[in-house]
């Protein structure tokens, strides 16, 4: 299966639209947030595949510019 990945705000077009989705599907709550103002925030990559179950946070590498 094929994995996307894309920032939240990529995926929604808004946090309306985000807020709607979350009432049904609870994405706030599967990605580990407290609610969905927080995830909106934060905005983080978020990935899956075509099984609900491989929905989650894509952990990213911040790489330090020393």
């Amino acid at each position: 299966m094929k994995l996307w990945k894309h920032s939240v705000r990529q995926v929604y077009s808004s946090l309306e639209e985000l807020k709607s989705y979350d009432e049904v599907y609870n994405i706030s709550g599967r990605l580990g947030y407290n609610n969905v103002v927080d995830l909106w925030r934060e905005n983080p990559i978020i990935g899956g595949t075509v099984d609900p179950k491989d929905f989650r946070v894509i952990k990213t590498q911040k790489h330090d510019k020393a």
